[in-house]
């Protein structure tokens, strides 16, 4: 009788796991509905990572079990969110970002699109609790054996199945954690319980790994002849060379780009930024960085651009309307934002214009500067930034040309991408025209532009087949930007020849002429071949593309997530 009513006892435990499991999975099913896309794409294995930790939850005492199911509840609703407005889970970078990029993920405009999520995880996960208390009086409670199972289901979750052994997991952790985290995601993305602690796992597995870096040779930077007297340089946000008609793009979304094609002056080109997200595409230009995992520039600081110009006798501007600028420098005299995260540089002002006009307050700041002999400039805008519609809410009669309120997700990002890009094309007009009147007697004067990376719209991910949107996907499609740049009171074409062979551009060629318009070159020892990097963070041991080009100018991958040791110097 008493074996009877331990396993009748223990059953309950049973029949609660099952019930918290179906709890984890029917988000999936419902958001899979309402979104009417295969998002979610099916790992059936991975329920025997999730079910022995929906099983070993049950053993906990009431509080333990809230807090961690309501950790739990949080971060599913932030995976959700993320799934909804950019079609894929959260990625290791993606995590990242909360920390330094908190006022994009909180931004009003995203809730508008992603609001369902919460009170559909709320009713889930709050039905999951009730039915946890319900069964709380007559199931069986073990601290130690819950501890056993949770581990174990949690080895399971974060090695992808690998760990049946706990030593494996240690093996790989240590000893080859490229092998973890590039398998991050994007192959089995469901359950998204799965998905959200694997993605976690990774992110604490690169924080902790304390693996040597790669002794990448160091550069050396020598003098060169230059004229240049002033250098303004846009730093584009979110900018996709595929939306603008000036490169063929089928809806006239640049008028005033495509006007000035026949301008000896302009030249226009496509290029590919450093890295899919902000942080470490900005931080990778402004240091010259070529190589994936050489954290050395960043550590020293001697090839930032800002450190180099003021060398040269170029007194430096920094004037940004971006919060993702953190890794810019800090040889900078003046720095103008409309972001409280600049509060580390001492001089930091905050213009009343600046935080009401934002963008729009360039062109009239740029001719009110109090300019040297010669001038370093930089302009950090954010006009293409998600959410979209929000740059031109307030001229919608002029910019809202395809329609914001659409059934269709892909839709309205597009319609949207494509009025901002009209909003851009006017923007980045008035700024040139401010560049001509500012330096049209002060010598020989460069303005141009490029971006910390692309958007994409739909896009098939290589690997899952899903439609991705945003940034942060590691693709060469995510890292596609136009490059401009306009000449003024320059008598010569040797620098537009030179770039005109280079097709496309690099993010650490465009380094590389900025440097040279400051009056010196770089010589790169680990560079033995016409081969560019794009990253997906500054991590150690992140994933990253290797890309050369062909003869047609456009570019392709020679190799994707390379490990670190095959590009290292001998």
């Amino acid at each position: 009788m008493n074996l009877f009513l331990f396993r009748l006892y223990g059953c309950k435990n049973l029949i609660l796991g099952a019930e918290l499991l179906a709890c984890v999975l029917l988000p999936d099913f419902i958001i899979n509905f309402i979104m009417e896309s295969n998002r979610a794409f099916w790992n059936w294995i991975s329920l025997l990572y999730i079910a022995p930790l929906c099983y070993g939850l049950t053993f906990l005492n009431r509080s333990s079990f809230a807090l961690i199911w309501g950790c739990l509840g949080i971060l599913e609703m932030a995976q959700f969110m993320h799934i909804v407005y950019f079609g894929v889970p959260l990625f290791p970078g993606a995590i990242r970002a909360i920390f330094y990029e908190y006022q994009d993920i909180f931004d009003p405009a995203y809730f508008k699109q992603v609001w369902f999520v919460i009170p559909i995880l709320l009713l889930v996960y709050g039905s999951g609790f009730v039915l946890f208390s319900k069964l709380s009086e007559v199931k069986k409670n073990s601290k130690i054996l819950s501890f056993l199972i949770i581990v174990y289901a949690l080895s399971l979750i974060i090695s992808d199945g690998m760990t049946f052994k706990p030593y494996d997991a240690i093996k790989i952790y240590w000893k080859e954690p490229r092998h973890l985290l590039g398998r991050c995601l994007m192959k089995t993305t469901s359950p998204s319980l799965r998905s959200t602690l694997f993605s976690v796992s990774c992110v604490g597995i690169q924080n902790l790994n304390n693996e040597k870096q790669t002794p990448y040779k160091p550069y050396r930077i020598s003098q060169i002849p230059s004229k240049a007297k002033n250098i303004v340089l846009i730093m584009g946000e979110s900018t996709s060379a595929q939306r603008m008609s000036l490169f063929g793009y089928h809806r006239k979304t640049t008028p005033h780009l495509d006007a000035r094609i026949h301008d000896p002056r302009f030249l226009f080109k496509l290029s590919y930024s450093a890295a899919p997200n902000t942080d470490p595409s900005v931080m990778r230009f402004f240091n010259l960085i070529r190589e994936p995992n050489n954290l050395g520039p960043l550590e020293k600081g001697e090839q930032n651009l800002f450190r180099r110009a003021k060398l040269n006798g170029f007194k430096t501007f920094l004037i940004t309307t971006n919060n993702g600028s953190q890794g810019i420098g800090t040889h900078i005299d003046d720095v103008r934002s409309s972001q409280v995260l600049l509060d580390a540089y001492p001089q930091a002002s905050y213009p009343e214009k600046l935080m009401t006009l934002k963008d729009k307050a360039l062109p009239e700041m740029l001719r009110n500067l109090p300019l040297a002999d010669k001038n370093f400039i930089v302009l950090h805008m954010r006009a293409s930034h998600s959410p979209y519609e929000k740059h031109y809410a307030d001229e919608k009669e002029r910019f809202c040309i395809y329609p914001e309120n659409t059934a269709s997700h892909h839709e309205k990002l597009s319609n949207t991408y494509d009025n901002c890009m009209l909003y851009f094309d006017v923007l980045f007009e008035n700024i040139l025209q401010s560049f001509l009147e500012t330096f049209r007697d002060k010598g020989e004067s460069y303005f141009l532009f490029t971006a910390d990376h692309s958007e994409l719209f739909g896009h098939l991910d290589s690997e899952t087949g899903a439609e991705v949107y945003g940034h942060g996907h590691l693709s060469l499609a995510c890292a596609q930007v136009p490059f401009f740049m306009y000449a003024l009171n320059a008598k010569h074409r040797d620098l537009y020849n030179r770039i005109e062979q280079k097709s496309p551009l690099s993010a650490y060629e465009i380094g590389e002429i900025l440097l040279n318009l400051m009056g010196e070159k770089i010589d790169n020892p680990n560079q033995d071949k016409d081969i560019f990097y794009i990253c997906e963070s500054l991590m150690k041991n992140n994933r990253f593309i290797a890309y050369e080009k062909t003869n047609d100018r456009t570019a392709k991958i020679v190799k994707e997530t390379v490990e670190e040791k095959e590009n290292a110097p001998s």
